[in-house]
């Protein structure tokens, strides 16, 4: 792994794109997601010979009641994702193969996996550019304030960060 490595978190809500500050992604609460999955690009950075190389990982990011990030979704798309690949390696090897298994798991994985069109990718590595590139764009971090009074809980939650939104034609996961 290279040792300038960046990790980026863009969540393409209905209300439009955000960045998510990876310090805050634990302890997020976003109230207008809550009980919902929504798409999100996980972006791997670093330069290498003066040019941004990118992994960029495509998923679902689940939010509970509250609007928490339900991390054990997370966790479970990863496994869907990685069994997918095994089954799907295991059964190229085979000369007669039961697609039930391989279907199943294609199913699961996709569940947890989204594409992103070449529009969103485009969005986020304008992003990514940085400082003052002529074609750069800005997607804002989503800002922390605090919940309203009457509240026990001290964690704060997190509101866009400006008004302005850049809406591409993602939309909440759940039907």
């Amino acid at each position: 792994m290279p040792e300038n490595m960046k990790f980026r978190y863009y969540l393409f809500g209905s209300d439009g794109v955000w960045r998510i500050s990876t310090r805050m992604l634990s302890r997020m609460v976003l109230p207008q997601y809550a009980g919902t999955k929504q798409k999100t690009l996980d972006v791997h950075c670093w330069y290498e010979g003066g040019v941004i190389k990118t992994d960029i990982r495509p998923s679902a990011m689940a939010f509970d009641a509250e609007g928490r990030w339900d991390r054990a979704y997370s966790v479970q798309g990863g496994i869907a994702v990685l069994e997918a690949a095994d089954i799907t390696a295991r059964a190229k090897r085979m000369t007669v193969v039961d697609l039930g298994p391989v279907i199943d798991a294609k199913e699961r994985m996709e569940a947890h996996r989204w594409k992103p069109t070449q529009a969103e990718i485009d969005r986020v590595m304008l992003d990514l550019l940085g400082g003052n590139h002529p074609r750069r764009r800005h997607i804002p971090y989503v800002k922390p304030v605090q919940l309203k009074e009457g509240k026990q809980s001290t964690t704060t939650a997190l509101v866009p960060a400006t008004a302005q939104s850049f809406p591409l034609s993602a939309s909440n996961l759940d039907p």
